[in-house]
């Protein structure tokens, strides 16, 4: 008993780097797939594979979350143990391939429309042996898991009470939870009008979904003040404004086709991981344009994370790097055409914020990256739906000289700082009451403008020139107003995309 605890302590020591622990669960999951395609002769493919992988990364992060919630450990220290433990996915298809004399059985997930009698099935320990389920490997494992939490909770770190019994059976739980991926991508589907389909790329989406508000736990579990921090300097406006480009492209896209939104049962999935991918793209460039900003924030934002102090900056970089690779991540599971836009975008902000090149320091023609970037975030709503490459010509160059026009208004409050670092901006040049009125104007000219780019797409009223033009007339009031503030800007920046959209929900 003594040395097992050595072990454990061993195991969860901070002075073993936890990217060793990432390469040996990599390594699990490769041979717990191999043995299980040959144990119930599951299809060799990149479907099946990414299935696998996904579901156990789920499954993996919901362990460490159940963990810290009844044991209190810190999250470093449970991943490491519960990294190791999870070796145990190795056994169920050993044990199948054994006592089936080498023939293997079939491992499946509770099916709705075979597997009935939920309920009995989970106070039963899963029910009957049969053909399709959970196998005695399986039960098994799922029986070794129980025992082990339990021994965890009450020897390892003396938890009095219940709370040992409730983790094991919250074990139990969440494997057999986990096991019944199909009703709740059923449940999913229904939503929609879907029937269900029981393609494996759509119960990997549904573990690929679930992996999001996994790691935001993980995330505040982790460290709650970076958590925080992070969360207070999101920049909602800004995201939201893409978001709603993104929305907008798709929605001016189905007017050109009589393709439906929802084309197929991957469809909810996709319109999802699409926002979530860009909701991380700007997380990553937010973060990064902050960690290039530290001295002009100082001055001008001093409440931001790093000007204040309040984060390290190493574990504020790291959620910048997670942030760019679940970006990545949810648009390829889209399709590489998509992730592809996406990268660009990301590429887009960091030669805008980072060195070497750091274009913000360009005056005025650096805001045609952010136009840019607008466009492109149009173009992927936009090509989502009609999957082609045939935006003319004159609808971009309209986009990124509008954009480039007046999105000038962001440099108006960081002045000081931008002033204290040599950055040659609108307001850095002309001085700032100038620039204001020179931004003003901008929107005066752009914002009415845009109503004869909405009509290449399709035909409006010209009367709706009346309120685009009280639109801009408010902007620059805003704009131009002694005491400035960038967030009513935003907000009735945000007024004609909405506009444009409840049109076109309502046409």
């Amino acid at each position: 008993m003594e040395k097992i605890g050595l072990i454990i302590e061993d195991l969860e020591s901070p002075k073993k780097p936890l990217y060793y622990f990432f390469g040996y669960f990599f390594f699990f999951l490769l041979l717990r797939n191999f043995w299980e395609l040959y144990s119930d002769k599951a299809c060799f493919n990149w479907n099946c594979f990414s299935h696998f992988d996904i579901s156990f990364i789920w499954l993996w992060t919901a362990f460490i979350i159940l963990f810290h919630i009844i044991t209190k450990v810190s999250i470093p220290s449970l991943t490491r143990l519960v990294t190791v433990g999870f070796s145990i996915i190795l056994l169920p298809p050993l044990v199948d391939i054994l006592l089936s004399g080498g023939q293997g059985m079939d491992m499946t997930y509770l099916v709705p429309g075979y597997h009935q009698d939920i309920w009995f099935r989970y106070f039963t320990f899963w029910g009957p042996l049969e053909k399709g389920g959970a196998t005695v490997g399986i039960r098994i494992e799922v029986l070794l898991v129980m025992v082990g939490s339990f021994y965890y909770a009450k020897v390892i770190k003396k938890i009095t009470g219940l709370w040992p019994l409730i983790l094991a059976l919250s074990s139990y739980t969440l494997i057999f939870l986990f096991g019944m991926a199909p009703f709740f991508v059923q449940g999913f589907l229904e939503i929609f009008g879907f029937s269900m389909n029981h393609h494996p790329s759509l119960i990997r989406n549904l573990f690929l979904l679930g992996i999001f508000p996994n790691l935001i736990l993980l995330f505040f579990f982790y460290n709650r003040n970076l958590f925080w921090e992070v969360l207070k300097d999101l920049r909602y406006l800004r995201m939201a404004h893409y978001q709603l480009i993104f929305f907008l492209g798709a929605a001016l896209a189905r007017e050109q086709t009589t393709i439906p939104f929802l084309k197929d049962h991957f469809s909810p999935f996709n319109w999802i991981f699409l926002s979530l991918s860009i909701f991380f793209a700007c997380l990553f460039s937010l973060i990064t344009n902050n960690i290039f900003d530290v001295e002009i924030d100082s001055i001008s934002n001093p409440n931001r994370p790093l000007a204040s102090n309040k984060v390290n900056r190493s574990d504020y970089l790291t959620v910048a790097w997670i942030s760019l690779v679940l970006s990545v991540v949810f648009s390829i599971s889209v399709n590489i055409q998509v992730a592809f836009l996406i990268m660009l975008f990301i590429g887009g902000y960091f030669i805008y914020s980072c060195y070497p090149l750091r274009l913000k320091r360009v005056p005025f023609f650096s805001k045609t990256i952010l136009g840019f970037n607008s466009l492109i975030i149009f173009y992927t709503g936009y090509y989502f739906i009609i999957e082609k490459v045939d935006l003319a010509l004159n609808l971009i160059f309209f986009f990124l000289l509008g954009k480039t026009l007046i999105l000038n208004f962001i440099d108006i409050k960081d002045f000081e700082g931008d002033k204290s670092q040599g950055i040659k901006t609108l307001p850095t040049i002309f001085g700032l009451e100038n620039s204001k009125k020179i931004i003003g104007f901008f929107f005066l000219l752009v914002i009415p403008c845009s109503f004869f780019w909405f009509n290449n797409f399709l035909q409006l009223p010209s009367l709706i020139i009346i309120p685009l033009t009280l639109i801009a007339a408010l902007e620059y009031y805003f704009v131009t107003k002694k005491n400035y503030n960038e967030v009513p800007i935003f907000l009735t920046y945000q007024i004609p995309l909405i506009g444009f959209l409840i049109y076109l929900g309502i046409k």
